[in-house]
């Protein structure tokens, strides 16, 4: 799975992607998502969530998920019990 966020610094507006391939890279599904105004961490947080919620309702099991923003992932992981 794949997923970004994007904000313009302009405009002030915010928009989230999602993708998603199979293992052998063939694109399976996506969403997009125009998010409007928010945060600078938001649209990763978005992606994110709209990439689980694909995964959800596929019932994929033993999905890998990589973030570049120490934001999302300390958001993401603050309340588990486990370690990562």
């Amino acid at each position: 799975m794949n997923f970004d966020g994007a904000r313009d610094p302009i405009l002030d507006l915010v928009a989230s992607t999602a993708v998603t391939g199979d293992d052998f890279d063939n694109w399976v599904c996506g969403i997009s998502r125009n998010i409007g105004r928010c945060g600078v961490e938001q649209p990763k947080l978005w992606a994110i969530y709209d990439r689980l919620i694909m995964v959800w309702d596929a019932q994929w099991q033993d999905i890998f998920v990589e973030i570049d923003c120490a934001f999302a992932f300390k958001e993401i992981t603050r309340d588990l019990k486990w370690g990562i």
